[in-house]
């Protein structure tokens, strides 16, 4: 990996979040009140966070369509700091709502 970062000038990775009944990514291009919830983490420890200079990108976000069927919302992160990525953990502030289910599909990292 730290042969990948130091031949590197950007880096970009996605996540997939497929959703039941979740509002994690809900009001997102309105108030983003829900993004807060996740926060990612990347390989050199910095936080991916909504509100920062290192938010996620929103490509896709129908999550917050709950109709009792399974939707997916796309975070892309992209960084000219190639030692950000890629993304390790993932926190998740608990969410009121008891019957939702979700799962995450991590994309792999583009050095470029």
């Amino acid at each position: 990996m730290k042969f990948l970062h130091l031949l590197s000038n950007e880096a970009s990775q996605s996540i997939t979040l497929h959703c039941l009944y979740n509002a994690a990514l809900s009001s997102i291009g309105t108030t983003h009140r829900e993004m807060s919830r996740i926060r990612f983490h990347g390989w050199n420890k910095q936080t991916f966070e909504k509100g920062t200079p290192l938010e996620p990108h929103v490509v896709q976000d129908e999550c917050k369509i709950q109709d009792g069927s399974w939707h997916q919302s796309r975070l892309v992160f992209h960084t000219q700091d190639s030692q950000q990525l890629p993304i390790v953990d993932i926190e998740e502030v608990p969410a009121s709502q008891l019957d939702r289910q979700q799962h995450m599909e991590i994309g792999p990292v583009c050095f470029l």
